[in-house]
């Protein structure tokens, strides 16, 4: 765990220095990829990743999944948090990610991801992609059961008229 722990103070201070270069401050840390997706249920992983940045806790907000291991650990070692949830992945019965290399992981029609985005907002829910008895995919509405502040990050790219490839803000 040593080159893991060296990666992830590396990353933050590189990019800390930077955000000082140009006179700003780091808001959050969020873990990515596999990372992000072990701490939502390893406890240990999730300690310590939480010990490696402690050194950033009173200034940066940790964003985390909701209802998982690397929140129960943040709040307990006294974490800024931000929960955080996508609008355009899909999500299992513990609202953890549904993984990338399972059908229906990604939502990428743009109409369903605003959806999803209102649902989370507007509903506090989730909707779930899963597979009826029938084998016929079914929206499952998951209910977070508790009020949170949420980020819906979604990649949806559309194209103007000159046909470059532009990325709503």
């Amino acid at each position: 765990r040593s080159d893991l722990y060296y990666s992830l103070i590396d990353q933050i201070e590189t990019l800390n220095s930077i955000a000082i270069s140009y006179g700003k401050k780091l808001h959050h840390i969020e873990a990515h990829g596999a990372l992000y997706n072990e701490m939502f249920s390893d406890k240990d992983l999730s300690d310590f990743y939480l010990d490696t940045i402690i050194g950033y806790k009173e200034e940066c907000y940790i964003y985390l999944p909701y209802n998982s291991e690397i929140e129960k650990s943040a709040l307990e070692k006294g974490f800024k948090i931000m929960y955080e949830a996508f609008g355009d992945r899909a999500y299992n019965d513990n609202l953890s990610l549904v993984s990338r290399n399972e059908k229906g992981a990604l939502i990428k029609n743009p109409k369903s991801v605003i959806n999803q985005i209102a649902s989370i907002i507007n509903s506090k829910k989730i909707i779930k992609l899963t597979i009826s008895p029938t084998g016929i995919w079914v929206l499952v509405s998951l209910d977070l059961n508790h009020w949170f502040f949420c980020w819906a990050t979604f990649n949806i790219i559309t194209t103007n008229k000159n046909k470059t490839a532009t990325a709503p803000t």
